[in-house]
């Protein structure tokens, strides 16, 4: 049975842990061409737009953690959270190849620079890892006490 509220709350812890880079990269006004927040909220200038991005990042998050929860077990990778960078790295590529150009960033989004698709990767492995592993804990995939660190959290497989 999948679980799908699960899921949805961990593609939003995921999805907080990946705001908080995107807003500091949009805050700190590196690299504007590629504002992440900013290019999520239509391009809206001032506080709306990156505030809009921020809403609709944290709605696709938690969307995104859903549709995770639905196929998790049939991703590759021993962990959840080797199976979550999986997942994400695949929603990294459609972004990059249908996103990105919609967005005018064009494909890769390689007109802001060779900065952009990286930093996008990144944030993509981050939310991955993170999604996996809030997913594994709220699924209860995993024991304590096992070896080789006495009473240290131990993965069972997925």
């Amino acid at each position: 049975m999948i679980d799908w509220r699960k899921g949805a709350v961990a593609g939003a812890a995921a999805g907080a842990v990946t705001a908080i880079p995107m807003a500091a990269q949009s805050v700190a006004g590196m690299h504007p061409e590629f504002d992440l927040l900013r290019i999520m909220g239509f391009g809206l200038d001032g506080a709306a737009g990156p505030a809009l991005g921020l809403a609709l990042h944290l709605i696709v998050s938690t969307a995104l953690g859903a549709g995770f929860a639905a196929i998790a077990r049939k991703l590759p990778g021993g962990t959840c959270e080797a199976r979550g960078v999986i997942f994400a790295v695949a929603v990294w590529l459609a972004a990059m190849m249908l996103a990105a150009p919609a967005a005018g960033a064009g494909l890769f989004a390689l007109e802001a620079g060779m900065y952009a698709p990286l930093w996008s990767l990144v944030l993509h492995a981050i939310f991955g890892a993170t999604l996996g592993f809030v997913f594994a804990r709220r699924k209860g995939h995993w024991r304590e006490g096992s070896r080789p660190a006495e009473g240290a959290l131990r993965y069972t497989h997925y």
